[in-house]
């Protein structure tokens, strides 16, 4: 059961760092390896059971190949009005209303996993 005070934007960037690894075909043990944790911290963090520091975040982004601001950005969490970390040479993903998006989920073998992304997807498209 996750804890106390863990909220939407802890199921967004658990949900993330999942997708991010399976992207990179990694185990929970070589992610953990990787960066200096246990397998079981990662599982933890994946499952919104621990929330993630953001010191690990930088490193994950590092080990997949991106950087911290690009992942923010892909999760929607990246108010640069705010934050003044933007990287001002790049552009946002601009998707055209007609244009389809296509979800893929089979990548999430795990059913709470598909119903946060499903909700999450409702809920912009009624924006």
């Amino acid at each position: 059961m996750p804890r106390q005070g863990m909220g939407p934007i802890d199921d967004i960037i658990r949900a993330h760092l999942r997708l991010l690894r399976l992207r990179a075909a990694m185990t929970g043990t070589m992610v953990g390896r990787a960066i200096g944790v246990s397998q079981q911290q990662i599982s933890k963090q994946e499952r919104g059971l621990s929330q993630v520091a953001v010191s690990q975040l930088k490193l994950l982004a590092e080990l997949y190949g991106t950087t911290l601001v690009r992942i923010l950005r892909e999760m929607g969490l990246d108010d640069t009005s705010r934050s003044g970390f933007a990287e001002p040479e790049a552009t946002p993903f601009v998707m055209e209303p007609s244009e389809p998006m296509i979800i893929d989920l089979s990548v999430l073998t795990d059913p709470l996993d598909r119903q946060h992304l499903l909700r999450h997807y409702h809920a912009l498209k009624r924006r």
